[in-house]
């Protein structure tokens, strides 16, 4: 009998290290912000945290509206135009969008 999948089956205590890791590091990553505007690079660099799962935690912070990109500015590591943000909510920018009135 053929199976699709060879990989054998993670333990309970290893799939919910990588869940608590995962809020550790989201959790550090959104208080590190709080009182900061900054790059996801420099803030990688900063807490030692892989910037690709930072750009993942960056990604579900704004949908939920708990971060916000404040400035477009050269990153002090790559020189290249990024995003810089916060989770401060005294510095985001007033919405953009349209208010439509519902009365």
């Amino acid at each position: 009998m053929k199976t699709n999948d060879n990989r054998p089956p993670k333990s309970l205590n290893e799939a919910t290290s990588k869940i608590q890791k995962k809020s550790d590091e989201m959790t550090a990553f959104y208080h590190y912000l709080n009182d900061k505007v900054t790059s996801c690079t420099d803030a990688a660099v900063m807490l030692n945290i892989p910037q690709k799962n930072l750009t993942r935690y960056k990604r579900e912070l704004e949908k939920v509206g708990k971060l916000q990109v404040v400035k477009m500015q050269r990153c002090p590591h790559t020189g290249r135009w990024v995003q810089h943000i916060t989770t401060d909510p005294k510095k985001f920018s007033p919405s953009s969008q349209y208010q439509i009135p519902f009365s």
